[in-house]
């Protein structure tokens, strides 16, 4: 298992992305799926995920959050 700092140096890019980045990894499949095929709230991007810091981490609980069916 590699750290995320050893993550950013090998891709070249700054921790601090790699752990925003990392955030995108406990999100539920069924809202990656909605964002895959346009079928999201407008406001919902993986960009605005990226920023959002209160996201819960079970996975219904995203969903409603989210808005997302």
């Amino acid at each position: 298992m590699h750290s995320l700092a050893e993550v950013a140096r090998n891709e070249g890019i700054a921790k601090r992305y790699v752990e925003r980045l990392s955030r995108l990894a406990f999100v539920a499949p069924a809202i990656v799926e909605a964002i895959c095929q346009g079928q999201q709230p407008a406001e919902l991007s993986a960009e605005t995920l990226l920023n959002r810091i209160n996201l819960p981490l079970e996975w219904l609980a995203q969903r409603h959050t989210l808005g997302i069916g």
